[in-house]
């Protein structure tokens, strides 16, 4: 669920991934084909999926790898997907954020930076679509066992190795 124009479009570029994966076969999560997709109630617009687990029972990393390559194999959508913005959202952030002035002044230096070197960096795999938010978190199960990707709001274009980079985090910082 979300609000607003822009949060629409969002749910129906989402909607349409749904739909280009399950047309690929490919292990996402479904929506129920019953109903029109998206509703709005209230503006916010709403969708309706089959069920998964409830978040107890993750995929592993081995899973994880087959379903990103997978991923990664298809043939581009028939529709366009934004290009990977990873910094477009982090001014508003701490302008959100209840922090002290000094730590979101270094926040807004250090975020700066970051944005100048990921733009120097040269990517070894083409660029292509990916899911944006590829984690340990965004593969359930579904009820007879099989690992499903979920959460494909953040599908977009730009470098593969993206998705690489929230699994390769976890491992660095927590194993």
């Amino acid at each position: 669920m979300g609000r607003g124009a822009d949060r629409l479009a969002s749910v129906r570029r989402e909607v349409a991934v749904a739909r280009w994966l399950a047309d690929k076969g490919y292990p996402a999560a479904r929506l129920v084909t019953a109903a029109e997709q998206p509703i709005e109630i209230e503006d916010h617009p709403v969708t309706f999926g089959e069920g998964l687990a409830d978040g107890d029972t993750y995929a592993s990393t081995v899973e994880m790898g087959v379903r990103l390559r997978r991923l990664h194999e298809l043939e581009a959508p028939p529709f366009s997907l934004p290009r990977l913005q990873p910094f477009d959202k982090v001014a508003s952030r701490l302008e959100r954020a209840v922090i002290p002035e000094g730590t979101s002044a270094f926040l807004r230096s250090m975020a700066r930076e970051l944005e100048a070197e990921y733009g120097g960096l040269e990517f070894s795999l083409p660029s292509g679509q990916l899911h944006g938010d590829f984690n340990v978190s965004n593969v359930l199960r579904d009820e007879a066992g099989h690992p499903r990707v979920i959460d494909l709001d953040g599908f977009a274009t730009g470098p593969r190795e993206w998705d690489l980079m929230q699994t390769a985090m976890y491992c660095d910082s927590f194993g």
